[in-house]
Formats: structure tokens, C-alpha cells, sequence
């Protein structure tokens, strides 16, 4: 899904609309950002400082609560620790280390709709014959795949083979092997992809 931050604002801003981060593709959305631009500061200056709370291209600010942006923000560093939330969570970086954002946006900017794409990805044997049997499909977190969402259509390949399905929901999680998996075969990214697919009909198939 075609999301992008488009500025910056403050927490209670009345002239956006709120949302909280619904899909993996808005959270990927604000996760470039922040890389992009090296931005950081703690889920208590995004709630209450100016110019630390991102508007979308969809016209809506996104707002975390303390610890969601704490996650968010470890996201984009590339701390994977379990507790590396608590870093960026609470208390405040001084001016010396914390980078804001301007308080800017697009003042003719209007709203846009959302378009659904369609993502092609190569995966292994195990991952594509799950998808063939399964309605939720288990797989590595692909950086091809940051801006999956729902109603976004997929097409798995292996070999000659290839499925197109229609994203019905997707979630993501940190990966952690245990023995009542649903699946058997092993991941490799830090995150897992957890993907509920619709087979698309024959006539639909990319």
C-alpha cells in the first residue's frame, strides 16, 4: 500500500484527523522516515512536543502511545532487543542528541485514496506449499514486503511455479522458535510475517 509521511505536527493538532498505526505498511511508512532522515526522540516528546507526530498521505496524523513509539522508534534503529522499546519510550533526548522533525506540512496538500498494489516475492518449497494448503501463510520478513497490506495482492513464486492470492489481514512479530509452531520450517529474519490469503481465481492470477 502506497503510504508516506508528508509532514509533521503536534499531538493534538484539531486541523488533522487521528489515527492509530493500523498496518504494517503505515508502520514501514514512518520507520523510512525516521531513517531517512536520522530523526530521534521518545514517545513522551512525540505526545508532547511539537513537530513529533507524523501525518500520513491519507490526510491523518498517527498517534502512539508512549511505548508503541518507543517500538516504532527501535524499529527504526535496528534494536531488536526485547526491551529496546523502554529506550525510546519515556523521559526526553536533550537538544544534544535528540534530532525533531520541523512542525511542517503541505499547506495545499489534499488528502490521497490509498492505492492497493501487488508484490511479487520468490520463496522456498515449505512456504509454498503452505500457501497452497493454508489460509495463513508463515514467512520471513522480506524488506519487498514492508509495504504489504490488505487488499494488496501477493504472488508467491518458486521455481516455474507461482500463486497470486489477495491479502485478507497480515501481522508482524518478532520471530521466536518454539515447538507448538504452526508451521515446521525454520525463519531467518529477526520479525516473522504472519499473511491471511485469498486465492485469487484463475482468471485474476498474476
Amino acid at each position: 500500500m502506497k503510504y508516506r509521511v508528508v509532514g509533521w505536527t503536534w499531538f493534538e493538532d484539531p486541523q488533522f484527523p487521528c489515527s492509530e498505526i493500523r498496518s504494517t505498511a503505515e508502520w514501514s511508512a514512518i520507520v523510512d522516515e525516521i531513517r531517512k532522515h536520522k530523526y530521534l526522540f521518545t514517545g513522551m516528546q512525540h505526545q508532547e512536543w511539537d513537530g513529533c507526530t507524523p501525518v500520513l498521505n491519507d490526510g491523518k496524523k498517527r498517534l502512539c502511545s508512549h511505548r508503541e513509539w518507543g517500538a516504532l522508534m527501535a524499529d527504526a534503529y535496528g534494536d531488536t532487543d526485547r526491551m529496546a522499546y523502554s529506550y525510546y519510550a519515556f523521559g526526553y533526548f536533550d537538544k544534544e542528541d535528540a534530532n525533531i522533525p520541523e512542525e511542517s506540512f503541505l499547506q495545499d496538500f489534499i488528502p490521497e485514496e490509498i492505492e492497493n498494489e501487488h508484490f511479487e516475492v520468490e520463496v522456498g518449497p515449505e512456504v509454498f506449499a503452505r500457501s497452497e494448503r493454508k489460509k495463513i501463510i508463515f514467512m520471513n520478513d522480506l524488506d519487498a514486503l514492508r509495504y504489504l497490506g490488505r487488499g494488496d495482492t501477493l504472488t508467491l513464486t518458486c521455481g516455474d511455479r507461482r500463486a497470486s492470492y489477495l491479502v485478507e489481514d497480515l501481522g508482524r512479530w518478532k520471530y521466536t522458535r518454539r515447538r507448538d509452531l504452526a508451521y515446521t520450517y525454520e525463519l531467518e529474519t529477526p520479525y516473522k510475517l504472519a499473511i491471511k490469503r485469498k486465492k485469487l481465481p484463475r482468471a485474476e492470477q498474476k
